[in-house]
């Protein structure tokens, strides 16, 4: 739900709420491509030679995102835009990469294939779903509760993560 609220509702945001020309909107969703393509593989190169689980690291990426959606909340500056852009892309290329390697991790040999598949469709739902409620969730409460419904949801998935890794640290340590 979180993520893709950035390719569809946070764009109404900026021009209704914002003000911003397309132009300006087009500019800040490229800045995310562009952060992507120059940043993403040194940085989980980077990640990956840290001493963090792939959970952990899926926590730091859900968490930019949700801090992401605090800076659309508050304040006028547009400067919040493209910090809360910023954060958003960070945590993208953060939980992305790791979720997609937990998920073949935990596979079994021979099943990776299944586990991919169910991990994007999964994904596929999200996409369903997730902007019409986005949506739904604007006209009925305004883009500032939905930014905090976000924010609410990321908390969970946060939340639900710190739990599983919890629970796969005492399945190891037996």
């Amino acid at each position: 739900f979180i993520f893709v609220q950035y390719f569809s509702t946070v764009p109404l945001f900026y021009n209704e709420v914002r003000s911003l020309s397309e132009f300006s909107i087009g500019l800040l969703l490229a800045m995310n491509g562009l952060i992507i393509f120059v940043f993403e593989m040194p940085l989980i190169k980077f990640l990956e030679s840290r001493p963090m689980s792939q959970l952990s690291l899926m926590i730091l990426g859900f968490l930019l995102t949700v801090l992401s959606f605090v800076f659309l909340t508050f304040g006028s500056w547009t400067g919040l835009l493209i910090i809360g852009m910023i954060l958003m892309t960070f945590g993208e290329m953060i939980i992305f990469p790791f979720s997609s390697a937990f998920a073949m991790n935990r596979s079994r040999t021979g099943k990776q294939g299944e586990y991919m598949a169910l991990y994007n469709i999964a994904f596929s739902i999200s996409h369903i779903f997730a902007h019409n409620g986005g949506m739904l969730s604007i006209s009925k409460f305004g883009f500032k509760s939905t930014w905090f419904i976000a924010m609410i949801i990321g908390v969970l998935g946060i939340f639900f993560l710190v739990i599983l890794q919890n629970r796969l640290v005492k399945k190891s340590s037996k």
